[in-house]
């Protein structure tokens, strides 16, 4: 997003807390100490003056998928939310947090988690340090498909939302994921995405973005 900025003169302000979901009024691990009272301490910021003050035309939100088990699951500060699951509370607190951007005049960038690999060795760039064949380290793909209904139906409900899906770029041989794709390295462990992949990214991405008209061509 920094390049897509660049070429199309835009400022690009970021706010990021690791492991932390996007949504307001969320957090994972304790709330007292640790990540969870960073995630709670960054969304106050966040969302509490730091949207208002920037005031961005267009705002990206992205994380970690919550719902399917292989991390920490998503807990919420709102007390009316209470003994909801997780893929409940990705709904509400998404869909509110949507609610508060279209409010204000802006227009959200919802971007879908990518594929996970599974199996006994999801480290895809360990694997291929280890081994001979680049199709031993191939892994089935594990879909966030809470979060994508979700960001998909808020999509589809306002003009002012588009949903990226990088499913097939991530992994185009989906329900498999290759640890190398078009000659480069995917990911630097089971989670993150590679430096030099994530710029292969860029033109698919500026690209669903002019079609959807958040940005000129």
């Amino acid at each position: 997003f920094a390049e897509i900025a660049r070429r199309h003169d835009m400022a690009l302000y970021v706010s990021t807390s690791p492991s932390c979901p996007w949504p307001a009024d969320s957090y994972t691990g304790d709330p007292g100490q640790g990540r969870g009272k960073a995630c709670i301490d960054n969304h106050d910021l966040t969302y509490g003056s730091l949207i208002d003050r920037i005031d961005p035309e267009i705002v990206v939100a992205a994380g970690y998928p919550r719902t399917m088990g292989m991390g920490s699951a998503i807990r919420t500060t709102r007390e009316d939310l209470a003994g909801r699951d997780s893929a409940e509370l990705v709904e509400v607190l998404s869909n509110d947090s949507i609610d508060t951007f279209v409010a204000g005049g802006r227009r959200i960038v919802l971007v879908e988690p990518v594929p996970l690999p599974t199996g006994n060795r999801p480290d895809q760039l360990a694997c291929l340090s280890e081994s001979t064949f680049v199709e031993r380290c191939v892994n089935e793909a594990a879909l966030s498909e809470v979060e994508e209904g979700v960001y998909r139906d808020l999509a589809r409900n306002s003009s002012s939302v588009m949903a990226i899906d990088l499913d097939r770029l991530v992994c185009p041989e989906l329900p498999l994921c290759a640890p190398i794709v078009d000659g480069v390295v995917v990911r630097t462990d089971t989670d993150h995405l590679s430096v030099s992949f994530v710029k292969t990214l860029v033109g698919p991405i500026e690209a669903l973005m002019i079609g959807e008209g958040f940005i000129a061509s």
